[in-house]
């Protein structure tokens, strides 16, 4: 078990939860499309302004927009996701 993922168990059972653990290694995962990105609401949650296609107030940001990904860790492809939505609720604002 890696480091984080001992500091994670320690920080779930302090208040008294159980932790169950898991079969899989959780070291080299990068889990995606849960919310994902699109133009169309009835195959995706959100526009391309990370907005929620059912609630304009909602935004969503992180790995689960992007509807598909590589091997690559997706941090840069996040963080300019998130540049972007501050860029538009900052337009969005004046």
């Amino acid at each position: 078990m890696d480091i984080w993922q001992r500091y994670v168990y320690e920080l779930i059972g302090k208040p008294g939860a159980t932790v169950t653990g898991t079969s899989h290694d959780l070291s080299s995962h990068h889990p995606a499309g849960t919310t994902r990105m699109g133009r169309d609401a009835k195959r995706s949650v959100v526009d391309i302004h990370c907005c929620s296609h059912d609630h304009d107030n909602l935004y969503i940001t992180g790995g689960s927009v992007i509807p598909t990904i590589g091997t690559a860790n997706p941090t840069l492809t996040i963080a300019a996701l998130s540049l972007r939505l501050a860029d538009h609720l900052l337009d969005r604002k004046n």
